[in-house]
């Protein structure tokens, strides 16, 4: 019985119960000891009555211990899912974060050099390099 949560009010009830079928069965004892065949048929009878009473009880308590293994199983399973998932995206992140961090450098300069260009610090406008790359862009996607 430690196997079971004795907080659980069924699980209580199945203790009370088995408490009250080993009084049913020390009650016949006595009544065999004293030859009293009525007494022993009244009390066999109890006895019969509380161990079917056990017997449904413990059922009720298997189909929680069931319900408990699959929430365990359940449990279990969302986690090999969790574990896949995050591999998921490490394999993801690995695979293109060196091409986005090569990206952003790539295109750092450009911008870089776009945003210094268009006002010089002495306050003299220079050229601005983005719009004479437009002619280049537009001629590269003619060509795509």
């Amino acid at each position: 019985m430690d196997r079971y949560n004795t907080e659980n009010p069924q699980v209580q009830a199945c203790l009370q119960r088995l408490e009250q079928v080993c009084t049913s069965v020390l009650a016949l004892l006595q009544a065999f000891d004293k030859g009293s065949n009525s007494e022993a048929a009244q009390r066999l009878k109890g006895v019969d009555i509380a161990l079917r009473e056990m017997r449904q009880r413990t059922s009720a308590i298997d189909d929680l211990d069931n319900s408990e293994y699959d929430q365990v199983q359940q449990k279990a399973d969302l986690q090999r899912q969790i574990t896949l998932k995050d591999e998921l995206i490490g394999r993801i992140r690995n695979d293109w974060a060196p091409e986005a961090k090569k990206d952003y450098e790539d295109a750092k300069p450009e911008y870089e050099a776009s945003a210094t260009s268009t006002c010089d610090p002495e306050g003299e406008q220079q050229e601005d390099t983005v719009n004479n790359d437009m002619p280049q862009l537009q001629s590269e996607m003619d060509l795509l």
